[in-house]
């Protein structure tokens, strides 16, 4: 009996050692980062940038016909007519907006880490993208959905 409890005694002493042991090797830093994931982390994307606008009756005004979102940065809103996280789509959007007529700037701007997630899968419906009607279809959807992410 009392080589029994010795035996136990010994093996709950080397389990707190162990789990100390344990325990004092994790980075609390890496914790964090694994908990937090990247979905909540800001990331950039790749904007299309219509035009700027120091008033928004301008603004409205102007864009009567136009699909877009904006954002108000420092007084000026700050028009965006698409948006994409994979560099090999700028070019066909480039051409899309040129056959609109549109005269675009693509700047890069940083967005909710949960939309970034969402646009790369918008930006694999427009990978496979080849009329301007599925495109448009894409870019409203995606435009809707960063409007929906700028809200919260």
């Amino acid at each position: 009996m009392k080589k029994n409890l010795y035996l136990i005694l010994f093996c709950v002493v080397i389990g707190l050692f162990m789990g100390t042991y344990m325990f004092s090797q994790y980075d609390k830093k890496k914790i964090e980062k694994v908990s937090t994931g990247t979905k909540y982390i800001n990331q950039t994307v790749y904007a299309f940038q219509y035009g700027v606008y120091s008033n928004k009756e301008n603004m409205l005004n102007n864009l009567k016909n136009v699909n877009y979102v904006y954002q108000l940065i420092d007084n000026k809103y700050y028009v965006y007519v698409g948006m994409t996280r994979n560099k090999d789509n700028i070019e066909k959007l480039k051409n899309y907006f040129k056959s609109l007529s549109y005269d675009i700037y693509v700047k890069e701007i940083t967005v909710n880490g949960e939309f970034a997630e969402n646009l790369s899968q918008y930006d694999l419906l427009l990978d496979e993208a080849t009329t301007n009607e599925s495109i448009s279809t894409i870019l409203k959807t995606t435009l809707a959905k960063f409007e929906e992410f700028n809200e919260n």
